[in-house]
């Protein structure tokens, strides 16, 4: 099951990211298919409703909280997503990877914003990241 669930957070990110790049925008279908599988996936391991669970999703909700007192500023659709993959993995593996993404995002953000010349108020795509932090993550 565990690799099962490793392959699912894989394909998500990685096809969310794609598209994140390519045209920042986050199209639901695919997040409503996850989340039914996600559901699917923590009732068939009798995980439903456990503490774990609650602490998984925790970031996921808690950034879209932030999109929303944002307007916007941080994706909805990223917290979505992080959410999605508290779905699949355990708390612990979530923080990693959200504390990876916002890591490596802020030192990106920083290049483009001393070298690229990019704007305060460029909007970079955050999915990538989320990919790297959880291949970072499967590497280890």
């Amino acid at each position: 099951m565990e690799k099962v669930q490793q392959i699912s957070v894989l394909g998500m990110l990685g096809g969310y990211g794609l598209a994140d790049l390519k045209n920042r925008n986050l199209h639901t279908f695919w997040m409503k298919i996850f989340l039914l599988e996600g559901l699917f996936m923590n009732i068939w391991a009798w995980r439903s409703f456990s503490g774990d669970l609650i602490w998984a999703l925790l970031p996921g909700v808690f950034l879209i909280f932030l999109s929303k007192i944002t307007r916007g500023s941080i994706g909805e659709g990223d917290g979505i997503l992080v959410f999605l993959s508290g779905m699949f993995l355990d708390a612990q593996s979530v923080w990693q990877i959200l504390c990876v993404a916002v890591f490596f995002s802020a030192i990106c953000a920083l290049f483009l914003y001393l070298f690229a010349k990019k704007e305060k108020q460029y909007e970079m795509p955050f999915v990538p990241f989320l990919l790297v932090g959880y291949v970072m993550q499967l590497a280890a």
